[in-house]
């Protein structure tokens, strides 16, 4: 996300970087959020896949709605959907984001809403920051 950033104010584009930023840290925010104060019964034990991957920092949540994997990867793979032309590489895209999406539930990360939830959060987020972009 740093990288597409500091693309995008190197190249001129620096009220559409400034959107993009407050728009992860916002929806960054809103996840601590949710995720502390919203009750979701969390995916029972025994149906997690994943459960030999030990990451090497973690952050253990109360609840797990949204994904926060869904929210950042729609922010930063919806960012360079919408700035590419090639029709090959936004149909790239789209496959590797529903892959990515596909697998928080198929992992036992998340219940497909919060994956779904985590989505829809990062896609109003992008929409927000090319709102005056799309406009133009």
């Amino acid at each position: 996300m740093l990288a597409l950033l500091a693309g995008l104010y190197r190249s001129g584009r620096r009220r559409l970087a400034g959107r993009l930023l407050v728009a992860f840290l916002a929806t960054g925010l809103l996840e601590y959020l949710l995720k502390q104060f919203l009750p979701v019964p969390p995916i029972p034990r025994g149906s997690v896949r994943a459960e030999d991957f030990v990451p090497l920092a973690t952050l253990e949540h109360p609840y797990p709605y949204p994904s926060g994997h869904a929210i950042r990867s729609t922010i930063l793979l919806g960012t360079v959907y919408l700035l590419s032309k090639n029709t090959f590489l936004r149909a790239g895209i789209a496959l590797l984001l529903l892959g990515l999406l596909t697998s928080r539930v198929y992992l036992g990360a998340h219940w497909a809403s919060d994956v779904v939830g985590g989505a829809l959060l990062g896609a109003a987020a992008v929409l927000w920051a090319f709102g005056k972009e799309v406009r133009r």
